[in-house]
């Protein structure tokens, strides 16, 4: 009974077995399926090169673009982690005048660095480098709102010189304000008028000062005493380079220190040493009789101090 049993076994054991390698076959098959079909994008779309030339990937949702990667791609980072430097070319679709975006948004950039301080000559050079931009580029109407208001800020600053009654530098200032800025600009011709008019006003009352105090210079003056001279030439002094009797001033200065040198040179010749030499060191720096009064001031206290001796 026994060997009958084992005789059976034997077909089983063997018909299982063929059922198992059966069954682990279609198994792998269906990996391998399922692999192909999940990874099915790199099987189909890919073209691979020899190394030393490109490999181009074309992307089925962008028909237009194509990206470039070198065939041996650089690789930075961790291991397992690397990346791609790649350039992308999409034709000649881009925009000429977005072309020209980055060179004027350098001019607009480098006309407000000009405004390194807030002067009006600084506000004017920046406008006359934001005006190199065109009316047809697409920075031009951001670069006109700058130019005007820049223009407003010149005036404004001529017109704090002009309450503070710098006329003449307020004026100055106001000329820079452009003529294409056409409202700016007649405000600011209009304001320049109307310093002019405070120019030759304050003129007018600066030369009948100053004519007062040639007077009143002149009245210090007493023939003969050195000291009154050095009075006159003071207050004459205190008409500035620039205003009205100002030449005139120059010379009563020259003339009142001539005659103080000729004061002191008549009392050395009478032997007055002393009162000659205070005389001579009263002609002022600066005057033509200035050197020569040195020289003789020299030589008079050196006869003073030879007459000691004796």
């Amino acid at each position: 009974m026994s060997e009958n049993i084992a005789q059976n076994i034997q077909p089983d054991k063997s018909y299982f077995v063929q059922k198992l390698i059966a069954g682990s076959s279609l198994t792998y098959l269906f990996l391998l399926l399922g692999v192909f079909l999940t990874n099915k994008s790199i099987f189909v779309s890919k073209q691979v090169v020899d190394q030393g030339h490109l490999l181009t990937i074309n992307t089925e949702e962008d028909t237009s673009s194509k990206v470039t990667l070198p065939a041996s791609p650089v690789v930075s980072g961790t291991e397992g982690k690397f990346t791609v430097k790649t350039s992308i070319n999409k034709g000649d679709s881009q925009n000429p005048k977005e072309n020209q975006l980055l060179p004027n948004e350098l001019i607009l950039s480098e006309a407000i660095i000009v405004l390194n301080s807030v002067s009006a000559s600084s506000f004017s050079k920046a406008i006359i480098k934001a005006s190199e931009i065109s009316q047809s580029d697409p920075l031009y109407p951001e670069a006109k709102n700058q130019i005007e208001s820049w223009s407003f800020t010149i005036l404004d600053i001529a017109s704090g010189r002009a309450l503070k009654g710098n006329y003449d530098s307020a004026i100055a200032a106001a000329k820079l304000v452009p003529r294409n800025v056409r409202s700016i600009y007649q405000e600011a011709q209009l304001a320049i008028a109307e310093w002019e008019l405070q120019v030759a006003k304050q003129k007018k009352a600066n030369e009948e000062f100053n004519e007062e105090l040639l007077k009143f210079a002149q009245e210090q003056v007493k023939v003969g005493q050195a000291s009154s001279y050095i009075k006159a030439i003071n207050e004459a002094r205190k008409i500035r380079s620039g205003e009205p009797k100002y030449e005139e001033a120059q010379k009563l200065i020259t003339q009142w220190s001539n005659t103080i040198f000729s004061i002191a040179k008549v009392r050395a010749k009478n032997k007055n040493l002393s009162e000659a030499i205070l005389a001579g060191e009263l002609v002022p720096y600066g005057t033509p009789a200035y050197e020569s009064s040195q020289k003789a001031l020299a030589d008079w206290k050196r006869q003073k101090q030879t007459k000691k001796r004796k």
